[in-house]
């Protein structure tokens, strides 16, 4: 995992150093605007002028560029931010920022079994979230298992994502991967799409 180090040596100094140079920076680019407004080019306006008053909370700035920067502090928010929403489930983690986690919730009184897989895009970088098939594609009229198609595409977390016709295998449908569509729409169902910004 990269990390940020503008120079060899404490991170969080590092941090400090740059945020004094950058209010300091600041307070001298506005300064010369400030002694040209008009209230400094009279006296008596200037006598009566109110002083502004300032707070800056460089504890605050501190800290947020620190979470913004440090892996490890957005580690522990991810891992907090998932411990929070799945309180009671079984979470696993597969990588850094991708979790795997276990629920069951009941419906009129019968268990519901529920995997969710959690990824944090700014953590797991390196991996692609993409659809895959489960036959080749030259033939559509095949059946694979999650865990097969998982392994044939090198997969670290696959979800069972469509529907099909148990008897052939056909994906039943809008399917289109990478430009290419493979089944067309059936009685006006939603269709979801994964754009190249992950989204």
């Amino acid at each position: 995992m990269d990390t940020l180090d503008l120079y060899p040596g404490n991170t969080e100094n590092t941090a400090r150093i740059t945020i004094n140079f950058a209010i300091v920076g600041a307070i001298i680019l506005i300064l010369p605007f400030i002694l040209n407004s008009p209230i400094f080019a009279d006296d008596s306006l200037l006598a009566n002028a109110p002083v502004p008053e300032i707070n800056l909370d460089t504890g605050q700035i501190y800290r947020q560029i620190l979470e913004d920067i440090s892996p490890e502090t957005k580690i522990k928010n991810f891992n907090a931010s998932v411990n929070r929403r799945y309180a009671g489930g079984i979470i696993r983690d597969v990588d850094v920022g991708i979790k795997h986690i276990k629920l069951t919730k009941y419906y009129e009184g019968k268990p519901v079994r529920i995997n969710v897989v959690e990824i944090d895009r700014g953590l797991a970088s390196n991996y692609e979230l993409k659809p895959a098939l489960a036959s080749s594609v030259d033939n559509l009229q095949s059946r694979r298992t999650i865990t097969t198609i998982a392994k044939q595409n090198n997969a670290i977390a696959a979800v069972n994502g469509t529907f099909f016709k148990p008897q052939t295998g056909v994906p039943l449908g809008t399917l289109m991967i990478d430009g290419k569509i493979y089944t067309g729409p059936i009685y006006n169902r939603v269709a979801m799409g994964i754009g190249d910004d992950g989204f």
